[in-house]
């Protein structure tokens, strides 16, 4: 059995558990319908408590069959609780075996099969938290074009595993703003860390698109629990995720293209860490979670740095 058919029957269920436009027809209709029954006051009595009796029967029959549909996605969940640990481990294999061994430009040629429209809305959330007063990271920064929006922040970071998936970023920029980026090679354990080189309590913003798609539910939990310690309180972590809540989530681990990745689990896990839980969007195509290191956030910085080096004068 495969696990895509049972997370959209599951879907379909919720769907059907969550739609409710139906009730409110149904409910208005019923409203008007004993609006009717009432209107003659010589006769109502007469059949006022008949049909206020067939009535209050609907309404038992929609809540036992809305108790019922309860109970098949309860029934749901458990199916796919005894299925998905084979999924986990073939992520976790893939991520060992073949996708730690792949080439630069098929990193770098992958990309999100999104729309510009969801991509524009991605930026602008990224924009929403971008601040000159905080330094920022990027991880797998490639040629996307969000990278651009983080250009305020000083120092901005750049992080992914091998610097040559770095270099196309960097060149983009002239000479000059080359010296304000900190390129970065991360070597991704499940238990060493993985970020020393960062400052701890100092990030205003951490993005990662396209990256953790593509990596196991162990990995992920590594980096969400480093990075809290790298954010200052009040600051954000954005990322990507293939969202396998939604069966085309579970259908992309089932091609071997993305890695398995409960989104209810993960950002239950989140939240176990210490994050709090800002904002989710999700379609068929693009998913991201946005996360917060509890406080509120705050600098010493006035200004942006600028100096000029004068000779002494002898």
């Amino acid at each position: 059995m495969k696990l895509s058919d049972v997370i959209r029957y599951k879907n379909q269920i919720n769907q059907m558990l969550n739609n409710v436009d139906y009730r409110w027809t149904i409910d208005s209709h019923l409203d008007e319908l004993m609006r009717m029954v009432r209107t003659e006051v010589n006769v109502r009595n007469m059949y006022e408590v008949n049909v206020q009796r067939k009535v209050d029967s609907v309404l038992n029959s929609l809540h036992d069959l809305e108790q019922e549909l309860k109970n098949i996605s309860q029934s749901v969940n458990t199916l796919v609780e005894e299925i998905q640990p084979q999924y986990f481990e073939k992520s976790y294999k893939w991520y060992v075996n073949e996708m730690r061994h792949e080439t630069i430009p098929y990193i770098l040629n992958r990309k999100l099969a999104i729309t510009d429209k969801e991509y524009e809305i991605f930026r602008a959330r990224v924009k929403s938290w971008t601040d000159w007063q905080y330094p920022a990271v990027c991880f797998r920064p490639a040629t996307e074009e969000h990278v651009l929006d983080l250009v305020s922040s000083s120092p901005l970071y750049l992080v992914d595993q091998d610097y040559d998936l770095l270099v196309p970023s960097i060149e983009r920029f002239n000479k000059r703003y080359q010296r304000h980026l900190r390129p970065y090679v991360i070597k991704e354990s499940e238990s060493d860390p993985m970020m020393n080189f960062l400052p701890n309590n100092q990030f205003g913003l951490v993005v990662a698109y396209n990256f953790f798609n593509f990596r196991p539910f162990e990995i992920i939990k590594h980096y969400l629990s480093e990075l809290l310690t790298k954010l200052r309180p009040g600051g954000a972590f954005i990322f990507t995720f293939n969202n396998c809540d939604y069966a085309n989530g579970v259908m992309l681990s089932e091609s071997i293209y993305c890695c398995y990745t409960p989104g209810e689990m993960l950002i239950n896990l989140a939240k176990m860490l210490g994050y709090e839980h800002s904002y989710t969007y999700c379609t068929d195509t693009l998913c991201w979670v946005e996360l917060c290191k509890p406080g509120n956030l705050t600098t010493m910085r006035g200004g942006q740095s600028l100096a000029k080096i004068i000779p002494k004068q002898l």
